[in-house]
């Protein structure tokens, strides 16, 4: 779980950089590793985080494919 704390990190980093881009390459790699994992609360996962994280930002930094 360690290793999605660190990309929760660089989505948060990347996001704010505005390279969203990256960000959703970055997004498609967590849903991987969340995908492998069992049994934590939802609002606990690195994943959920970076929901949020993004839905924080404003409507014209947003604006990349994502596949969501």
């Amino acid at each position: 779980m360690i290793l999605a704390h660190e990309i929760l990190h660089l989505i948060k980093r990347a996001c704010s950089d505005g390279d969203m881009e990256v960000a959703e390459k970055l997004l498609q790699t967590l849903e991987l590793i969340d995908a492998r994992e069992t049994g934590a609360a939802a609002s606990h996962k690195p994943l959920s985080e970076a929901y949020l994280a993004i839905g924080k930002l404003p409507a014209h930094r947003r604006k990349c494919q994502w596949s969501h």
